[in-house]
């Protein structure tokens, strides 16, 4: 499911990058 939202960042893009870059990092945290 956290993928999915991963994902759906990528296809927003601009401002999104940001939370992106947050979500990435918890990613990396599990």
């Amino acid at each position: 499911m956290k993928y999915v939202a991963l994902l759906r960042g990528v296809n927003v893009g601009g401002s999104s990058k940001v939370e992106m870059r947050r979500l990435k990092g918890c990613f990396e945290g599990v």
